[in-house]
């Protein structure tokens, strides 16, 4: 499969009989260094999976803070922007739209304003976002119909997370030290960290 390796990959897909909820990309970027990301408008939705690496995401000026294991949303309107060149940056995201992507985000509990999301079956999910990376090398309407399949796991995956989520309690104190970490080299203050950690 050429080109599969390579640091950063991206397949551009074409639904087919589908505009309520589609998929429009598959990629990955695998141990990238000096990685940022700054945009003002997509095409798409974007959620992103990190294997790898931690930052601070801001949404519309609002820092979220990033770690593996996690799933964020670049949101197609809105102004999204991070750092992640003090880290190896390891990620799989997928492309999507629809009349029901809105619907979908509500549901998970994403918005702009709160565009991270915690998972407790991120092991699942990943692996569900690595066989989509797979599945955009094979051809055919057979290979779309099993990508399309598997897109719609992802989905279920996402939303079986949700509904776990009750019995999850967050690690603030990993998540402080880690922030910390981040930016050691600037002055940071206790609101700046309590905002990020919302």
């Amino acid at each position: 499969m050429p080109g599969k390796d390579n640091l950063f990959t991206e397949k551009r897909y074409t639904d087919i009989y589908s505009n309520d909820l589609y998929l429009l990309s598959v990629g990955r970027r695998k141990e990238a260094l000096n990685h940022a990301y700054n945009s003002t408008s997509n095409y798409q939705h974007i959620l992103v999976y990190v294997e790898e690496g931690d930052t601070v995401l801001y949404v519309n000026g609002i820092p979220h803070y990033i770690h593996p294991g996690m799933i964020y949303v670049l949101f197609r309107d809105a102004e999204n922007h991070y750092d992640a060149s003090h880290t190896i940056w390891s990620i799989h995201w997928i492309g999507i739209d629809g009349t029901e992507v809105m619907q979908l985000f509500q549901t998970l509990g994403l918005s702009p304003e709160e565009p991270v999301l915690d998972l407790i079956n991120a092991t699942e999910v990943f692996e569900s976002y690595k066989r989509l990376f797979d599945l955009t090398y094979e051809d055919g309407y057979r290979g779309k119909i099993s990508l399309k399949t598997e897109f719609y796991t992802l989905i279920s995956l996402l939303l079986n997370n949700r509904d776990l989520s009750g019995t999850y309690t967050r690690d603030y104190v990993s998540e402080v030290n880690a922030l910390i970490e981040h930016h050691f080299r600037h002055p940071i203050r206790v609101e700046e960290i309590a905002d990020t950690l919302h």
